[in-house]
């Protein structure tokens, strides 16, 4: 019932398969517009970095991404609650990443997720993270001889 365009990728608005957007990408304001360039709605939801957050970007006059806009990336352990999506009547458009539920790579080991929330006058993401037996996930990885032990480790520092 809802009639806003959603994009769901891998990695990103723009190379789909293997572009990294990286919170620091906020300063390289022709990485980030190439990727809100790249969308056809206001929301894409990506992951790859595993770094849950929000990117936001500005639109000009002409609905063009405006490279005069300041890019954020609010990150998503640092926000008080949920996270209006508001366009702003099509000013604003997003990317949101909503962290990692298995490889959390952001240097906190639990997982992560978020929720989205369509039921109001604009979306409204809200992540979560939660602990699991990562220690158990770990063993199962080092008894694999096929995997790599820096995958089982990685798990425990969240990196």
């Amino acid at each position: 019932d809802d009639d806003r365009d959603y994009l769901l990728v891998h990695a990103s608005p723009r190379k789909p398969l293997s572009e990294y957007l990286f919170q620091d990408d906020v300063q390289k304001p022709g990485k980030i517009a190439a990727a809100f360039g790249a969308m056809r709605g206001a929301y894409a939801f990506v992951g790859h970095t595993h770094v849950p957050g929000v990117f936001s970007a500005e639109h000009d006059d002409r609905g063009r991404v405006s490279m005069a806009s300041l890019f954020e990336f609010d990150y998503g352990n640092e926000l008080p609650g949920p996270f209006e999506l508001d366009t702003l009547g099509g000013r604003m458009s997003f990317i949101v990443n909503p962290g990692s539920v298995g490889q959390p790579r952001d240097g906190d080991p639990r997982a992560s997720y978020a929720i989205l929330d369509t039921s109001g006058k604009a979306p409204i993401v809200e992540f979560h993270r939660v602990s699991y037996p990562a220690e158990v996930t770990r063993a199962k990885i080092h008894a694999n001889a096929q995997l790599a032990d820096r995958l089982g480790d990685r798990l425990i520092a969240g990196e």
